[in-house]
């Protein structure tokens, strides 16, 4: 997302139009936290799926469960 960014903003700042430039960079500000909040909500609520795959012991699952869960 940060390159992604950074292009856009890039080619409106190179094509002359800082307003435009602004604009891009307002949304972005907004748009990077509420989407990191929502995948990951979802990696949150899917850890048990994500594991399904994977034969690991009773320890290593409590440990990705407390590793997701986590605040820092």
């Amino acid at each position: 997302m940060g390159n992604a960014c950074a292009i856009m903003i890039g080619n409106r700042i190179g094509a002359g139009e800082p307003a435009r430039a602004k604009a891009y960079a307002r949304r972005f500000l907004i748009i990077g936290p509420i989407g990191a909040i929502i995948v990951g909500l979802i990696l949150i609520a899917s850890i048990d799926v994500i594991l399904l795959p994977y034969q690991v012991s009773a320890l290593t699952r409590t440990y990705a469960y407390n590793i997701c869960r986590s605040w820092p």
